[in-house]
């Protein structure tokens, strides 16, 4: 099965498993801190309601395409491989 290759892959080169700890650790952070960030932005730092969502969406949609350009490039310049 390709999970169990790319696993292998991992656990045979330390500084891989370095960076899958890390990207596990700064999801986990944040993970738990999302929850807080509407009633920081609302009640802490009086942002309106649509404001809140405004924010919410422009970096959605703009970590969706950064995400998405980077993977293109990479595909075409074989980064990676």
């Amino acid at each position: 099965m390709p999970v169990f290759h790319s696993v292998r892959h991992i656990r045979a080169h330390p500084q891989l498993l370095l960076l899958a700890f890390m990207i596990f650790v700064q999801g986990s952070a944040y993970g738990s801190t999302l929850p807080y960030l509407s009633i920081t932005a609302i009640r802490e730092l009086g942002m309106s309601d649509q404001a809140y969502s405004v924010l919410v969406f422009v970096t959605s949609a703009s970590a969706v395409t950064i995400s998405v350009s980077l993977g293109i490039l990479s595909d075409l310049t074989g980064a990676g491989s």
